[in-house]
């Protein structure tokens, strides 16, 4: 899925749909692909990344560059 340069959070002031889906991708069996680049998200996303990727095990490539994450939450993704 790719939702690069999407504004998925109306310029960095929306966060609960983007925190809705990666909720979600906790769950996911089947997207193997997911593009988030350059969408303003902010280190609490980065956050909520690293966590959803503790459970989901079927995410096999996910682009994050662009957005504004904690160093060591990137390092951990």
């Amino acid at each position: 899925m790719d939702l690069e340069s999407n504004s998925l959070t109306g310029d960095g002031e929306d966060f609960p749909g983007i925190q809705e889906m990666l909720r979600a991708l906790e769950e996911n069996k089947s997207l193997l692909s997911l593009n988030l680049a350059n969408n303003k998200l902010e280190p609490a996303i980065g956050k909520e990344i690293r966590k959803m990727l503790e459970k989901n095990h079927t995410l096999i490539d996910l682009e994050l560059g662009f957005n504004n994450f904690d160093l060591k939450d990137v390092r951990a993704i």
